[in-house]
């Protein structure tokens, strides 16, 4: 399937997710709350997380290979992990909507599309030098 293609699917699948997971979270039924986190953590997220330490690495030159991939992990870090929960409870804050917060996650999910469009597929290609 390839790498690419495989976070593709992850980032894509966490997307859409959002439409429904605040909605299940505001229903307060532990079954269904679970089952999504379940979802969430246990299949979509895996999607990308068991990717990116071959497909990361494999995008950089190997001088160059682990500041590339830390400066890029860290500052995605900060920017889409560290402020979201800022962003979200400002969001809901000025809206009383979760739907301003899905919109966010989904502007953040097309960012990571469109970086992705740009970034090669590393799956049968040799590692650069």
């Amino acid at each position: 399937m390839g790498r690419k293609r495989l976070f593709l699917a992850g980032v894509v699948l966490a997307a859409i997710s959002m439409f429904a997971f605040y909605g299940v979270v505001a229903s307060r039924d532990t079954v269904l709350v679970t089952g999504a986190v379940i979802l969430a953590a246990g299949v979509i997220h895996p999607l990308m997380f068991g990717s990116e330490g071959s497909y990361f690495p494999e995008l950089f030159p190997t001088r160059i290979r682990f500041t590339g991939v830390s400066i890029g992990k860290q500052l995605g870090t900060v920017l889409g992990g560290g402020i979201a929960p800022l962003v979200a409870t400002s969001l809901f804050a000025q809206t009383g909507s979760t739907y301003a917060i899905t919109g966010y996650y989904v502007a953040l999910a097309l960012a990571a599309m469109i970086a992705l469009g740009f970034a090669r597929e590393t799956g049968k290609s040799r590692l650069l030098g």
